[in-house]
């Protein structure tokens, strides 16, 4: 494989990598709350 096709199939990845997590990212900002945001996740059900 060459360097550059190398190089250019590496930087579709990351991309797509990328995009994946700023997609997860914004999903779960959406669906959840703010609590479960940060991180925590409280159950109000107990």
């Amino acid at each position: 494989m060459t360097l550059p096709l190398l190089a250019k199939v590496t930087e579709q990845r990351v991309g797509y990598v990328i995009h994946l997590l700023a997609y997860a990212a914004t999903k779960s900002s959406r669906d959840l709350g703010p609590e479960e945001v940060k991180g925590f996740h409280f159950d109000s059900t107990d």
